[in-house]
């Protein structure tokens, strides 16, 4: 697909895609057998159809309610995936209890739920699960928790995690290899996202107090029921602002689609093959006009703008895009109302009892590409999880000595100088430089 960025793009309307979209010690795996497993690891009750029309309603809220924390503050390109950070953050749920797991309900949307939560978001994901076969997307969804090496955890939770959302469980040393658990964790990432995120953390998301890191992975390809044709595409002006304009590849369709039109935009429905997911492209009336619309979303009107459509034969004309984002959103969780997992005193001992743990970063990472043939779309999160009483490592400092250098060797006790050079070339060895 071609990977051609559009740095102008807000994109609301693939948000909208989304949308609808005294313990004894546990036995663990080797890192090598962590892969995605499937959820219902045994014989697991029917979920209820209101618990699953629950769980949407509140992944839909917190779509809409996180979007408009990034949209106030971020600049620029918006893409991320709701679906991704509210399951993460529902795995991690299981194991709070007291005041963190009543803020982390209502932010989540899911007080009524409750633990119940747990098999709605098995059920959700069975029914968005396609491998991919002929004239069907591909949506695949994988989740898998690092354990701190000879940290005991408490088995009811993995248990939990493992038969609900597949969470196959490792042990890394985040104290003694940090580089390695670091490596470990995005090789796992990449592996799952197709190599579309191949680094989601870094090393100043894992330090020295890292105990747990859960993490969710989501891809998302699929091919228009009704592709465009390459040779309609065309270089065309995208307006950044009504005096302002950058000239990018327009792909054109002519097609029977999804439509609806009015609050100050028209909307329209791409269909995938299979005709089980679309894509809604919200173009404002208006130039400048996409604030308002943003705004009409914020209120509500998504539901009303998908029930009201009609169906029509539409000429649409829009860009090839790809747009990425990598965001730590602690910030945004606090402003919605999650505060207490970050704070000394969070209480999740339901995940071990061995450490005091607490939220220390949520990371997530968001890519699209949509062209001609269609949409590929992948994200990730990482909720990191340190022991409350650890201190905070100093900010790590890099030395790159990539120019020439100078070496002592030094005695430590008599601080004497036992050997002392320069390299100016690594490449060359000087044996011998005798004078004339």
């Amino acid at each position: 697909m071609t990977r051609t960025l559009l740095s102008g793009l807000v994109i609301g309307a693939v948000v909208g895609l989304g949308l609808t979209l005294g313990c004894q010690p546990v036995e663990t795996v080797t890192v090598e057998t962590i892969a995605p497993t499937e959820p219902d690891a045994g014989p697991v009750a029917a979920v209820p159809p209101e618990d699953l029309k629950a769980l949407v309603e509140a992944n839909n809220n917190f779509a809409i309610e996180l979007y408009k924390k990034l949209a106030e503050t971020e600049k620029g390109n918006i893409f991320f995936s709701p679906y991704s950070i509210h399951a993460a953050l529902s795995m991690t749920y299981a194991g709070a209890r007291g005041e963190t797991a009543a803020q982390m309900a209502k932010v989540l949307g899911i007080e009524k739920l409750g633990d119940r939560v747990h098999p709605a978001h098995a059920e959700l994901a069975r029914k968005l699960k396609s491998d991919g076969g002929k004239d069907k997307p591909e949506f695949h969804v994988a989740n898998a928790l690092w354990g701190q090496k000879g940290l005991e955890f408490r088995p009811e939770f993995l248990d939990l995690t493992k038969r609900h959302y597949g969470g196959g469980f490792g042990e890394l040393d985040f104290r003694g290899d940090r580089f390695g658990s670091l490596d470990t964790i995005n090789k796992w990432v990449s592996d799952q996202m197709r190599e579309k995120i191949p680094k989601l953390i870094d090393e100043e998301d894992l330090p020295s107090g890292t105990k747990l890191v859960l993490t969710n992975a989501v891809y998302f390809k699929g091919m228009w029921a009704e592709p465009f044709a390459k040779k309609q595409t065309i270089d065309d002006k995208f307006w950044l602002a009504p005096d302002k304009s950058m000239t990018v590849p327009m792909i054109r369709r002519s097609a029977t689609s999804g439509y609806f039109a009015g609050d100050g935009m028209k909307m329209v429905l791409l269909a995938y093959q299979g005709k089980k997911q679309s894509m809604a492209v919200i173009v404002p009336d208006d130039i400048d006009g996409l604030p308002v619309v943003e705004r009409k979303l914020f209120g509500g009107q998504l539901r009303q703008w998908l029930e009201g459509r009609s169906v029509a034969e539409v000429n649409l004309l829009m860009p090839k895009f790809q747009v990425k984002m990598h965001l730590d959103i602690v910030g945004y969780l606090k402003a919605l109302g999650m505060r207490r997992p970050f704070e000394t005193g969070a209480d999740f001992s339901a995940i071990s009892d061995r450490a005091e743990l607490g939220f220390n970063k949520v990371i997530h990472g968001a890519v699209a590409e949509v062209d001609e043939e269609g949409t590929v779309a992948a994200a990730a999160t990482a909720i990191v999880m340190r022991a409350q009483g650890s201190a905070k490592p100093p900010r790590p400092v890099t030395i790159r000595a990539d120019r020439p250098f100078l070496i002592l060797i030094l005695d430590n006790e008599l601080r004497k100088v036992v050997f002392a050079g320069r390299v100016i070339n690594p490449d060359v060895m000087r044996v011998d430089s005798r004078a004339p």
